[in-house]
């Protein structure tokens, strides 16, 4: 499921509950796999441990990231780049 912006507009008591319903409710009962886009920084909207990944990213470029493959494929580019393996 694909979850585009679900906090805009929320106070904090309620992001908190959409948080919720999506990492430990039916949300994620239902589905597999949850992928959540936040306009603003997650800091400023919501607890980021409640996820299990995130990524930031600014103008279209990945500035941080906790997903395993983007961090070794990171590492590997930055290998190539300076010849060193």
């Amino acid at each position: 499921m694909f979850v585009d912006d679900p906090i805009s507009g929320a106070d904090k008591s309620r992001r908190n509950q959409i948080a919720s319903a999506i990492v430990d409710g039916l949300v994620s009962d239902a589905f597999e796999q949850v992928v959540v886009v936040v306009v603003m920084a997650i800091e400023d909207c919501l607890d980021k441990r409640a996820f299990d990944y995130a990524v930031r990213l600014d103008d279209g470029r990945i500035l941080s990231s906790s997903l395993p493959e983007l961090q070794e494929s990171a590492a590997d580019a930055s290998a190539d780049r300076t010849g060193k393996t």
